[in-house]
Parts: structure tokens; C-alpha cells; sequence
């Protein structure tokens, strides 16, 4: 009981993480006109400098990416969306590890994935990175 109590409470802190930094975004302009990925992408100290060349582009992933906050609360919750959105999210953190060298943030929101995959799923990675170890 204790141990489910406290997979929720981190459950609900990550979620509750992504729905305030989205909320923070929506009180600024960037976000919502889609030129936030290209501002800091347009930094030599975070680019990637190639996507100030695609303003499309940029919008496209500013807009997905403030989406992804905002629908990623609910989508956990279900077992057909929870693995694509973790996916997503893995991915992106990844992105900000290696283009903004904030490894600790990425990383301790990919760690906090674990805690959504029930048992089953959790022993399919498990044994898929057995197989490969093998």
C-alpha cells in the first residue's frame, strides 16, 4: 500500500511538472506563434543552428512539443497511448541532453517513465535487453 502511494505521488509530481511548464509557456508569445524551437535553436550555445533555416520546421516542432506537455498528463493513464507518448518523451529529452547539455533534467524525467510501465511491460524490456546482451 505504502509503495502504491508513493508511485502515485511521483506520478502525479510529473504530471503535474508537464502540465505547469506548459502553462508557464502559454504566458509568454513564443510558444504560441511557434518560434520558440527556433530562438533556441538561433543560440550557438543550444542550437541546433540548422533549424533557424526552416521556419516551418520550427513551428511544427514548438507546437508538438507544447502539445506533447499538455496531452502527455492524460495519456499515461491509458495503455494504448502511454508507450508512444513515453516514447516521445524520451526522445525529446534526449534531444534537450544533447543539443542543450542538460543531461540531469533528461535523464530524471526518463527515470520517472519507469514508474508508468505495469509489470508486464516492464519484463518485456527486460527480457528484450537480455536477448541482446546474449
Amino acid at each position: 500500500m505504502l509503495v502504491e502511494l508513493a508511485f502515485l505521488a511521483i506520478r502525479i509530481q510529473l504530471i503535474f511538472t508537464y502540465l505547469i511548464t506548459g502553462l508557464h509557456k502559454l504566458t509568454g508569445t513564443s510558444w504560441l506563434e511557434g518560434t520558440a524551437v527556433g530562438i533556441v535553436g538561433s543560440d550557438p550555445l543550444f542550437g541546433p543552428l540548422w533549424l533557424v533555416q526552416l521556419p516551418v520546421l520550427s513551428a511544427v516542432i514548438t507546437w508538438a512539443l507544447l502539445a506533447f506537455q499538455f496531452t502527455f498528463p492524460i495519456a499515461v493513464w491509458f495503455k494504448r497511448t502511454k508507450l508512444p507518448f513515453m516514447a516521445f518523451g524520451a526522445f525529446f529529452h534526449l534531444g534537450t541532453a544533447l543539443w542543450m547539455g542538460i543531461p540531469e533534467m533528461a535523464f530524471a524525467f526518463i527515470a520517472c517513465y519507469a514508474i508508468w510501465l505495469d509489470e508486464g511491460e516492464s519484463d518485456a524490456l527486460m527480457l528484450r535487453k537480455l536477448s541482446r546482451s546474449v
